[in-house]
């Protein structure tokens, strides 16, 4: 049982018909000839990310475990199926089969604790009864104890930022064949992106003409840290996708966006385009 703060529905149910290409004599198609076709379900939940709740979510965003606090985005990763029970008040869904289409966590400078959205996919939706097993609420991660290195040509440089994203797209390839459930799902062309905003002053100066006509990869690493724990995602191989500054006025900043997209390397072993640590906080 987690709180959270969205639940946002993506599911629905086709209606099979042809009425597009039906000419029979009568402006508007008989019933008889549509029924209720494939069965999509699908959620995208939003909640605040903490290290008991990121220790039960992590290992099933279809990532590689290298141990019980490290995670990877490996070259053979499959989706893990689990079930989703989520509690609207009017009636429980109960959700079979759930798998993670895609997830993203982001931050911003305010009072809002860094959050983290999952987007499921399930084979069905029914009304169901609700578990009682809770995870431990853990302490939130603020912005403000947040901290950021992008690489330059002297190395990997600390970075100030007034909002970041870090967004994984597992870009699911399913598969109804003649059901009207899902019969298999599994990971297609993942991709990962990571955004920012960065001042544009001299100490920075170098992201937007020197990340944009670089060719090597660009380290990333973002920790975030709530007094207790830490989170570190390292992207060792990212490549920029620039744009200049913009000068907005007076009583604004200007600052450079940021957006990397993340690859895999090579180092004599394979170098995944994400990892994810988590350590007690020094």
């Amino acid at each position: 049982t987690l709180c959270f703060a969205k639940a946002v529905p993506k599911s629905t149910r086709e209606i099979v018909t042809n009425q597009d290409n039906v000419m029979c004599g009568d402006i508007d198609v008989n019933i008889n000839r549509a029924q209720k076709g494939r069965t999509i379900v699908g959620w995208s939940l939003t909640f605040d990310i903490t290290w008991p709740i990121a220790e039960v979510v992590f290992p099933l965003l279809g990532v590689t475990a290298e141990d019980s606090t490290t995670w990877s985005l490996g070259a053979t990763d499959t989706l893990s199926s689990f079930p989703v029970d989520i509690d609207l008040v009017g009636k429980i869904h109960d959700i079979t089969d759930a798998i993670v289409a895609g997830w993203s966590i982001r931050g911003t400078k305010g009072s809002k604790p860094i959050q983290m959205q999952l987007d499921i996919i399930g084979v069905s939706e029914a009304a169901g009864s609700f578990a009682t097993d809770k995870v431990n609420f853990g302490a939130e991660f603020a912005f403000t104890h947040s901290d950021m290195k992008i690489e330059n040509d002297a190395g990997n440089l600390t970075r100030q930022f007034d909002r970041f994203v870090l967004a994984v797209n597992n870009n699911v390839v399913s598969e109804f064949n003649n059901s009207i459930t899902l019969t298999d799902a599994v990971i297609g062309g993942r991709t990962v992106q990571f955004a920012t905003s960065i001042p544009y002053v001299t100490a920075h100066d170098d992201l937007y003409f020197d990340h944009r006509d670089a060719n090597d990869g660009r380290y990333v690493e973002v920790v975030l840290d709530n007094g207790t724990r830490q989170l570190k995602f390292v992207m060792e191989a990212c490549m920029a996708v620039t744009k200049p500054a913009s000068a907005l006025g007076r009583s604004q900043q200007i600052r450079t966006p940021v957006t990397m997209l993340a690859f895999r390397d090579d180092d004599g072993s394979r170098v995944p385009p994400l990892t994810i640590t988590s350590i007690a906080s020094p």
